[in-house]
């Protein structure tokens, strides 16, 4: 699914399924060495060992690549530099107690953040095989116990593309307890949606050769929006545990889906040629849908658990799914949404303290 520039969708008790593997992490390690700073209910935080500030002319020894936030844990992906190369770090910071957790530590080889929800932080370990190859594990990590990790996939990519293009990644989502995530099936070959009970065997949700976009609500039901046959049209459907479909739209109104309560948003564009304004509610029951419009100058980003997430030019405005009330959010406009907080930094922050984020927990 493609990012949007400076902000990332991210949605979010983990039970070992009988058929996923042991993973021992690198060097896990527990320390109190994050920074957390408290005002009113916001936070600030920083891994203080990471300082992204730029020599001119100089790789920076570290970045802050990627972060994540749930109810209580800060999960961020940092990229350190040096003449023996380059080494990937996740971690995660326990929001009560300021413990870092070290969740993964490799030399050469990519980590991002899939998704992280109450005990779980999925993580993609990526190896760069050349010539738009990938090898891709899919990781569930508690993170409180790194030591428990778990591989759930392992995925050859072949023929992957840079800049706007959809490439099959995991894109995996999971509510604390289910994962969902794509299985990518090669060059020509299908695709396969995959849903993770805690206690059961894998479903397949959905097999498609095209791009798909789907999320995970609380309840473990599946939204899946994929193209027809012909490409004409893209049609949204919700998975629990039989297929049914909610509507379709033509290709050229086409967008990605967020998972609420009881209701499906459908977002109206995909954000590559212009960002999305719009996202169309759709109640799982069924029944009527109804739009949510963001306000003249803002743009949608996200969803929290239960508001559509805007950013206009004085700052954030949330949109409440189930009545429409609008309030507004923080006074920033970098931020990421996510189930349980916001993630937001000033323009100031960029050049004074670029390795900070603030949090507002919701």
């Amino acid at each position: 699914m493609k990012r949007l520039g400076l902000v990332v969708l991210l949605l979010g008790a983990c039970i070992a399924p009988s058929d996923a593997s042991r993973t021992a992490p690198q060097r896990p390690s527990v320390s109190p060495s994050a920074q957390l700073a408290t005002a009113g209910g916001e936070r600030s935080i920083s891994f203080p060992d990471c300082d992204a500030r730029t020599i001119p002319g100089a790789l920076p020894a570290c970045e802050l690549l990627q972060v994540a936030v749930d109810r209580d844990v800060f999960v961020g992906v940092l990229r350190r530099s040096s003449v023996a190369g380059i080494t990937y770090e996740a971690r995660a910071i326990d929001l009560q107690s300021g413990e870092t957790h070290e969740l993964r530590q490799l030399e050469e080889t990519e980590l991002l953040i899939e998704d992280a929800r109450d005990a779980v932080v999925l993580l993609r370990q990526t190896e760069d095989l050349g010539g738009g190859d990938a090898h891709v594990s899919l990781l569930r990590v508690p993170w409180r116990d790194p030591a428990q990790t778990e591989t759930l996939d392992e995925i050859d990519l072949t023929g992957l593309r840079g800049g706007d293009t959809w490439n099959p990644w995991p894109y995996a989502k999971t509510n604390g307890r289910d994962v969902v995530w794509l299985h990518a099936g090669g060059l020509f070959d299908p695709h396969e949606i995959i849903l993770l009970g805690p206690n059961g065997p894998r479903q397949t949700v959905l097999t498609t050769d095209k791009p798909a976009y789907f999320d995970l609500d609380d309840s473990g039901r599946v939204a899946v929006a994929t193209f027809s046959a012909d490409r004409a049209k893209q049609e949204l459907q919700l998975y629990d545990g039989r297929p049914r479909q909610l509507s379709s739209r033509g290709a050229d109104a086409g967008g990605y889906v967020v998972s609420f309560a009881d209701t499906v948003g459908w977002v109206r564009g995909f954000g590559t040629v212009r960002p999305p304004t719009e996202i169309e509610l759709l109640p799982v029951s069924g029944g009527r849908s109804r739009t949510a419009q963001a306000e003249t100058g803002c743009v949608v980003i996200g969803a929290t658990a239960r508001d559509v997430a805007t950013v206009c030019p004085r700052g954030v405005r949330l949109i409440d799914v189930a009545h429409g009330a609008v309030r507004d959010g923080p006074a920033a406009r970098i931020v990421l949404a996510f189930r349980r907080g916001l993630l937001w930094r000033t323009s100031a922050d960029l050049t004074t303290s670029p390795e900070v984020w603030r949090v507002t927990p919701l």
